[in-house]
């Protein structure tokens, strides 16, 4: 097999090497190691074949993230017009186009990069032909321009009087710049520790375009303000870092924690379903009720023990059902060093002006600072895994004195941290929540 370089950035035509003799002829069509040091060192996931009749357009089709498709065109028989053109607006070939004969007789197929919208035309009486894809065909997230749009300018080889096509392919929106590679990112509760770290850390990088908005600017339990929210600004992500984390509160309130926790989250799920967008949403150890004595891992069975984690395991449990796209990341003793009220900016104040600070030594967990989650959400978002639970926690278990300790001791404090029993009183908390980091 030859690889011969196109027009366009990271597209390739492959030439197949036919060894022929007396009895007919051998040739490889695929080659994984090859293909893995040349171009591609990824898997192919599917195959598919179409056969079409002659003047037969197909396209011009493409599917967003997290399934933009490598691809690999072949013809079985019959020849085609493929035509590609590179949706990729970092790209040195971005909306630049390319067209080549693919059959049977010549040998050559066709590389088509992610980023690209990939059409043929059949110009022979049929035509069969395989694609090779490295993600599934999911119609959720399929897209396309019409062949014959004149803002594209194609070049086919027949007009569009004669060209048989789909009513879907008729009528596909005509083509905008704003529809490709939609990048932006909506954060609910935007003014909590993590929210506040997100702006800090994340803010500008890695080409995003982020929109934070605090409670008081959308009240997840308010569709109408979700709707508002997605129609202004269209976004491709939703952080939901907005919940009501006080688990005393939530224990005399449970109906306001239900509100917010578990409808609040359905309101963001349903949205998010009818625009598309992607939704990671923010849980807690508090699912679980400390009996397991061993971190938890992702698939380890909830049981909470208190409002609060009954309603933030109502919300990820919702979002895993029926998001069409959805993440849960939950961590674990959630700090900041520099935002919002948290137990370690407390424990600081507190041995800042001397005072002796009684702390419970009997539960246990993995203390998780907030740039940790900010970078391993960034990580979600950047390489897009299977839609599921994810942890993100600290690498040590320690009790809350353990912790108290270490806080007081690297800010060299004079150490009046002193243990205690835990007495749950009002509000049962798991006695030994550590998470354990195993899908990432």
């Amino acid at each position: 097999m030859r690889i011969i370089n196109s027009p366009l950035q990271g597209c390739y035509l492959l030439k197949e090497n036919v060894i022929k003799d007396k009895r007919g002829h051998f040739l490889e069509t695929y080659n994984y190691n090859f293909l893995k040091e040349k171009i591609y060192s990824g898997h192919f996931v599917q195959e598919n074949e179409s056969f079409s009749r002659g003047k037969v357009i197909r396209g011009m089709h493409y599917q967003e993230e997290p399934y933009s498709q490598n691809k690999i065109i072949r013809v079985l028989s019959g020849k085609i017009w493929d035509i590609v053109i590179d949706l990729r607006p970092d790209s040195s070939s971005y909306l630049n186009s390319y067209g080549v004969e693919l059959s049977r007789e010549n040998g050559k197929q066709l590389f088509v990069p992610f980023g690209f919208a990939h059409g043929f035309a059949v110009t022979s009486d049929y035509a069969r032909v395989i694609y090779k894809v490295s993600k599934p065909y999911m119609p959720n997230f399929e897209r396309g321009f019409r062949p014959f749009d004149p803002q594209l300018n194609l070049k086919w080889p027949f007009s569009k009087k004669d060209a048989i096509l789909s009513n879907k392919d008729s009528n596909w929106p005509l083509f905008k710049k704003k529809m490709l590679n939609n990048k932006k990112i909506l954060v609910t509760g935007s003014e909590g520790q993590l929210g506040k770290t997100l702006q800090k850390r994340c803010s500008g990088e890695y080409g995003f375009d982020w929109i934070f908005l605090s409670r008081e600017e959308l009240d997840i339990t308010q569709t109408g303000e979700i709707q508002a929210a997605f129609k202004k600004y269209n976004p491709k992500f939703c952080i939901n870092c907005a919940a009501f984390t006080d688990v005393l509160k939530s224990e005399k309130k449970p109906l306001l924690a239900f509100k917010i926790n578990v409808e609040g989250v359905k309101n963001l799920t349903q949205i998010c379903n009818i625009n598309e967008s992607i939704l990671i949403h923010i849980s807690t150890d508090y699912v679980f009720d400390g009996a397991k004595k061993r971190p938890y891992e992702e698939n380890d069975k909830a049981n909470p023990l208190n409002a609060y984690g009954m309603t933030k395991y109502l919300g990820e449990k919702h979002v895993l059902a029926n998001a069409n796209f959805g993440y849960v990341i939950r961590t674990s003793w959630l700090f900041s060093k520099n935002f919002g009220r948290n137990f370690y900016r407390n424990i600081l104040s507190e041995a800042s002006i001397g005072n002796e600070i009684k702390v419970v030594k009997d539960q246990y967990g993995t203390p998780t600072n907030t740039e940790k989650v900010a970078d391993f959400i960034i990580k979600i978002i950047t390489s897009l895994p299977k839609k599921g639970i994810y942890h993100c926690a600290g690498e040590e278990v320690m009790s809350w004195y353990d912790f108290a300790n270490k806080i007081v001791n690297e800010n060299n404090y004079p150490n009046k941290i002193i243990p205690i029993d835990s007495n749950n009183g009002v509000v049962k908390r798991p006695s030994y929540s550590p998470l354990k980091n195993t899908e990432i």
